[in-house]
């Protein structure tokens, strides 16, 4: 028997090579051996011409010659080459009945040849053979595609389509792993009586390694991952797993690359490649702001301290307002003052409890710049707001460990004092009316958030929202509550839009520094920073449309609009601003840099402060 004999029932089977295992060749031979003057396509003679002339076309060995004769190119009267019949050998063995296939051409006279198509059928399809357990599908399910060919020739092209019918459903609700087997018997596909063995793989993960980190340990990234050794793999857990971890910010990169099982190939072993970041920052830094004026601190910041996940922050920032210390105003210079201490441990006690504490002592000036008769107190002097206390917080998810929902809860003691700039205490203005005009505060807080955001730095797709109630009491009382709901959309790969909203109210007697201030991530871009937006509620709808420009720096334009209630100070229609700014990645956060315009009347280069107003901070305002 000849080479190319032996070997033709492994080629009928490679229509199939990327659906079912391979298949050992089967054994046999033509019922017809072709004659010694015969011409072979896989062992061509060099007196045979280039171009053959087909004088007539034969097919033996087939109840399905239409079929054939149908799929064939190749015509009566053609001069075709070596390749050509090579290809519509391939286009019978895709029909599917056929385990061999056998073109020869035979001379007859006049450089005329006639094809012949030897062919040999697969054996009836007499059942169906289901092996293991399945827990995707029963069993009926599995062989259901599968039973409309029993009692039939078995055909390859319609096994595939039962399988792809099969596997199809799978991959769409996530099973991308999945797949079914068509078990060879003793090196056929059919075993002695005829029946078809079949088995569904559901994609089992052997194996799960991780490499890359240099810094970070291995359990931090384990506890993230949903997927795990001996469990099915489904894509919505890999897609969380790689958010997760990419949202962690340790990784400048992080992939998932499966590879064959060792023990066995149906099953996966996945190797997750990561690539780490730079994570702890120590320096200076310096701004300006038309609150406090000139502002310089130092810092040290971790968000992977040691490689375990805790964050640890330190930080000390002063403000002095240089034009007033030259400009004979020197007591009025010195303006905020911080210093805190911040700590959070993400994974409390092996389980998904955060824990936070932090220690701070922090002096802001409040309504710089607001005309005394309007808000009705003495600003003659300034005023003064220093903080110092300390607060802890427990935090976990609501259901499973990788649930987007979570609750928190926080516990505030702090003393607030107000004082001129000056130093001499208000004690009018304090709730108290301790001579030293310093207010005891104890506060509860509980947060309900949802979380599907890609990355807590820069999000480009996903929802985050947030409910906050927060009974205060001490040397007073009341209730403060605050919301906001985020959105985030991919407008192109380079371009996300974001939406949000936030707002909150006040209830019970409150003091006057209590009061939501138009600042920092409240503020309504444009505006100035300086207590002039004050009230016991407030609400604001911003939008913005971000893109890179070039590493690590990114744009936006934006448009904030919103009030405050409840204060004379922002008695008045709702207010706007529109603008564009900049953005900054470094380890120790994003810094955001923006200048909104809120009164393009007064628009021009002489007059940009005047319409419009300069902010800087840290983190996306929303």
């Amino acid at each position: 028997m000849s080479q190319r004999q032996k070997s033709l029932p492994t080629a009928a089977l490679l229509i199939l090579s990327a659906c079912f295992a391979p298949l050992s060749a089967q054994a046999g031979i033509l019922d017809q051996e072709p004659s010694e003057q015969t011409f072979r396509l896989e062992n061509p003679s060099p007196l045979q011409p280039q171009l053959l002339k087909i004088s007539r076309i034969s097919i033996i060995g087939s109840r399905f010659e239409d079929a054939v004769r149908l799929s064939l190119f190749t015509h009566v009267g053609d001069e075709v080459s070596l390749e050509a019949l090579e290809k519509d050998r391939e286009r019978v063995l895709a029909l599917g009945w056929f385990a061999d296939v056998t073109p020869r051409l035979v001379p007859q006279g006049e450089g005329r040849y006639e094809l012949l198509i030897y062919l040999r059928e697969y054996p009836v399809l007499q059942g169906l053979v289901l092996e293991g357990e399945s827990t995707l599908l029963t069993p009926e399910q599995i062989l259901k595609p599968f039973e409309t060919q029993k009692g039939q020739i078995l055909n390859l092209a319609e096994l595939r389509k039962a399988k792809e019918q099969l596997e199809t459903p799978l991959r769409e609700a996530g099973y991308s792993l999945a797949h079914l087997e068509l078990i060879p018997q003793q090196g056929d596909l059919l075993d002695a009586q005829g029946r078809l063995h079949l088995c569904l793989h559901p994609g089992l993960i052997e194996n799960l390694r991780i490499t890359g980190q240099e810094r970070t340990q291995e359990n931090v990234i384990r506890r993230e991952l949903a997927l795990k050794a001996g469990q099915i793999f489904k894509r919505q857990d890999y897609e969380a797993d790689l958010m997760r971890l990419r949202r962690l910010n340790y990784f400048e990169e992080v992939s998932l690359q499966p590879e064959e099982g060792y023990l066995d190939p149906h099953q996966t072993r996945l190797v997750l490649v990561v690539k780490e970041k730079k994570t702890a920052d120590v320096g200076f830094n310096l701004g300006l702001n038309n609150r406090d004026g000139v502002v310089g601190g130092v810092h040290y910041t971790d968000s992977n301290l040691m490689g375990t996940g805790r964050t640890l922050n330190l930080q000390l920032q002063a403000g002095l307002d240089v034009s007033r210390l030259f400009g004979g105003n020197p007591a009025q210079s010195q303006r905020s003052l911080s210093g805190r201490i911040d700590f959070f441990e993400p994974w409390l006690l092996d389980s998904h409890t955060g824990f936070g504490a932090s220690l701070f002592n922090e002096r802001t000036p409040l309504f710089y710049g607001v005309n005394s008769s309007t808000l009705g107190i003495d600003l003659n002097n300034g005023l003064l707001q220093t903080r110092s206390g300390v607060s802890l917080n427990l935090g976990r998810p609501l259901g499973d460990a990788y649930s987007p929902w979570r609750g928190s809860l926080s516990l505030t003691a702090e003393q607030v004092q107000l004082t001129d700039f000056t130093g001499s205490p208000r004690q009018e203005l304090s709730l108290s009316g301790r001579k030293s005009a310093t207010d005891v505060l104890f506060s509860a807080g509980g947060t309900l958030s949802f979380d599907t955001r890609d990355s807590l730095l820069t999000p480009h797709q996903g929802v985050y929202g947030s409910l906050n109630a927060q009974p205060v009491w001490g040397d007073s009382s009341w209730l403060r509550l605050a919301g906001n709901l985020s959105t985030y959309l991919p407008l192109a790969d380079w371009m996300t839009l974001a939406l949000g909203v936030q707002g909150g109210a006040l209830v019970g007697n409150h003091p006057i520094y209590e009061q939501f201030l138009g600042t920092g991530f409240s503020a309504i871009r444009g505006w100035q920073e300086n207590g002039s937006l004050v009230g016991k509620q407030y609400l604001i709808g911003s939008a913005e449309a971000r893109f890179p420009i070039f590493a690590p720096v990114s744009g936006v334009l934006f448009a904030d609009y919103g009030n405050f209630f409840g204060s004379q100070l922002s008695a008045g229609p709702w207010k706007y601003g529109v603008g564009a700014g900049v953005r900054l990645e470094t380890p120790m956060g994003l810094l955001r840099l923006d200048y909104g315009v809120r009164d393009f009347q007064a628009l021009g280069w002489s007059s940009l402060l005047d319409a419009g107003q300069i902010h800087f901070s840290l983190g996306h305002k929303f």
